[in-house]
């Protein structure tokens, strides 16, 4: 996938090996190439709401739940971006992308969710197409599909 970035010239790639880091250099071209592609009719929709005192505060306790059960995930839309800019938006909302395989139910329960049809807190988005996603609400860098987790040892949010 980096490759192609880089081909496609919006990734800068400086270093080498697992020191590399890229940069992106052109997100215009970038997302307008996404957004020819993506939908979000590919995912189906779990709303539930559970009050918490903030955003933040709900965000890390169904983490909590999502990394007690061993689950890959990301958070996307709003949510994922108020992670790498968050003074640009405060999302009311949590987006938690996440596979076919997790059972919503199991994790819904252990987080004290409550399923509605409107007014959720918490929505999560099931990829109709089997990619897995990296953990990464606690992550320095959020990032979402490919597979595999994006590694161990990350600080709290």
């Amino acid at each position: 996938m980096f490759t192609f970035l880089e081909q496609q010239l919006w990734v800068e790639k400086q270093g080498a090996g697992p020191r590399a880091v890229r940069f992106l250099r052109e997100p215009g071209p970038l997302l307008d190439a996404w957004a020819t592609v993506h939908s979000l009719e590919g995912y189906a929709f779990h709303r539930f709401h559970r009050w918490a005192r903030t955003p933040a505060a709900l965000r890390r306790e169904v983490a909590d739940v999502l990394d007690a059960q061993g689950i890959d995930y990301a958070l996307t839309l709003a949510s994922g971006a108020a992670l790498v800019a968050p003074h640009l938006s405060a999302p009311d909302r949590l987006n938690v992308l996440v596979s076919p395989t997790v059972d919503i139910e199991r994790v819904a329960s252990a987080a004290a969710l409550t399923p509605v049809e409107t007014g959720e807190a918490v929505t999560f988005l099931v990829t109709r197409h089997g990619t897995t996603t990296r953990k990464c609400a606690h992550a320095t860098l959020p990032v979402g599909g490919g597979a595999g987790r994006a590694g161990k040892g990350r600080g709290r949010l």
